[in-house]
């Protein structure tokens, strides 16, 4: 909540437009400089092959920078497969830790609705803590496909703002209109 009422006032304030103004710029700024280094590189690149092939000849000159650049893309290549494996592990605790803090408060915001429902809290558990085989739910079928149809949930109990949710549920019952 407090992020929000960061963002709504940021925004408020106009401090957000000029925040995105000045990284739209520096990117721009980036990217000149980054072009205007890679042509300079290539002017160099350019001035070594001119300087070697005056001394040993065009044809050992293309030779030479040919099979240097192959040689840097393997070694480039051979760098990066050699430190996969300790990125890998770098990230290891970081993607279990990312995965427990998003899934300890989506179990418990099931918890509530599984208490209620038919499985209870054993539902939960799922495949791997069950004995025997899993139950079916009772939910209705397609009479085509033989596939499940969930049961529509349209508004929270706690949500004030839904005004209708009879032609969402089970029953039938006749709209709400704005004239009764």
């Amino acid at each position: 909540m407090g992020m929000l009422a960061t963002l709504i006032s940021g925004l408020a304030s106009g401090e957000t437009v000029a925040a995105v103004h000045r990284a739209r710029t520096a990117a721009i700024v980036y990217v000149i400089a980054i072009a205007a280094a890679l042509c300079g590189l290539g002017f160099l690149v350019g001035a070594a092959y001119i300087w070697t092939a005056m001394r040993y000849g065009s044809l050992a000159a293309a030779l030479g920078f040919g099979a240097g650049f192959l040689v840097l893309a393997g070694l480039i290549l051979l760098i990066y497969r050699i430190s996969a494996g300790s990125r890998a592990r770098r990230r290891a605790p970081r993607r279990q830790a990312d995965m427990k803090a998003n899934g300890v408060p989506a179990a418990l915001a099931l918890l509530p609705r599984r208490r209620k429902g038919k499985g209870g809290l054993g539902a939960l558990r799922g495949p791997a803590g069950a004995r025997g085989p899993a139950p079916r739910p009772g939910a209705p079928r397609h009479r085509h496909e033989g596939i499940q149809i969930a049961e529509v949930h349209h508004c929270s109990p706690f949500r004030t703002a839904c005004v209708d949710c009879t032609g969402l549920s089970r029953g039938w019952a006749a709209p709400i209109s704005a004239s009764s």
